[in-house]
């Protein structure tokens, strides 16, 4: 992906990942801006099996001490991706070292709590 995904982008992604049946999909991404960012990673999660984001920096426009991710700056990413784990997703790896604080260590015990009740 580009480094700006844009609504009309994303939506073309889509289709395109649905009518190939694209399984595993890489995402490098600098400048999210979609309208609903976590609705479109839903969707890719009931779409693809693997899924790996890097977020690239974007400091000119978010400071690096942001909270961002995505597109979104404090989002509920624990509830984000608990949710993309309840779909067809099954593996996600986000590499977001330009933004560390996007989630905490206390998040992510929440998400190794939670994963345990998803089933497959």
């Amino acid at each position: 992906v580009e480094d700006t995904l844009s609504d009309i982008n994303a939506a073309y992604y889509l289709e395109l990942i649905n009518n190939c049946g694209i399984d595993r999909l890489f995402l490098a991404i600098t400048n999210c801006q979609i309208s609903e960012p976590a609705l479109f990673l839903l969707d890719l999660a009931s779409s693809c099996e693997c899924i790996f984001i890097y977020q690239r920096a974007n400091y000119a426009n978010v400071p690096w001490n942001s909270a961002y991710l995505f597109g979104l700056v404090d989002a509920d990413w624990v509830q984000i991706i608990y949710d993309m784990f309840a779909r067809r997703m099954t593996n996600l790896s986000i590499d977001n070292y330009a933004y560390p604080s996007w989630i905490t260590k206390g998040d992510g015990e929440k998400l190794m709590e939670m994963q345990k009740s998803i089933r497959r």
